[in-house]
């Protein structure tokens, strides 16, 4: 087995520790080598981490897990694209239930069932409590993400994509083998593009 291919249970317990160490600070949005190093290695000078620190994250298998836990939690593209524009065509009706009296409240259960929660920016409630006791909450004030700010972002998006694949008219030629799959399977054309660009990009990073 080479080192590239060992997997966590393979790694000695201070990598195991430092990998651990490091993946915690990431979701604090700490990608810090050294910091994670110290912990896995208490008793080593700062000089000798510097050194460690560096050799620990480009030991081969250990990047690779790494690389493999942190991709794994980041937002694919598809899903900040189908984000965006869940934000440009929020519908006030979503989130909407009118009394037999006519008169129109937010319903947030409604929201919920419709999975649009994530379309509420802030929002606000009062609490109060009558002479027997019952707790009534009200919704006094619900703030949508802007939809306009939403549709500049997709704008932008969709003129990125024409300038780079639309004005080459879409040059199949030079579109990767498994991007021409996923179109002639019916996928949605954009959000390939989409993919594209964001695998170049990391091929370049």
């Amino acid at each position: 087995m080479g080192r590239a291919d060992k997997t966590f249970s393979d790694l000695t317990k201070n990598q195991k520790k430092f990998v651990t160490e490091y993946l915690e600070n990431a979701k604090k949005g700490e990608y810090n080598s050294f910091k994670a190093a110290k912990v896995a290695y208490p008793n080593c000078s700062n000089q000798t981490l510097f050194s460690l620190s560096h050799k620990l994250y480009h030991h081969p298998a250990i990047n690779r897990i790494l690389t493999e836990a942190l991709f794994e939690d980041r937002m694919p593209p598809t899903e900040i694209w189908k984000r965006w524009s869940d934000m440009a065509r929020v519908d006030v009706d979503d989130f909407m239930t009118v009394l037999p009296d006519g008169t129109p409240i937010f319903d947030y259960s409604k929201a919920q069932m419709m999975g649009v929660t994530h379309l509420i920016k802030k929002f606000k409630v009062n609490t109060t409590i009558d002479e027997d006791g019952n707790t009534k909450t009200y919704w006094t004030d619900v703030e949508f993400h802007d939809s306009q700010a939403a549709l500049k972002e997709l704008g932008r998006l969709h003129k990125m994509i024409e300038n780079k694949w639309i004005g080459m008219n879409l040059n199949l030629s030079k579109m990767p083998a498994e991007a021409l799959e996923a179109l002639a399977a019916g996928e949605d054309v954009m959000t390939v593009l989409i993919d594209i660009m964001n695998q170049q990009g990391e091929s370049n990073s």
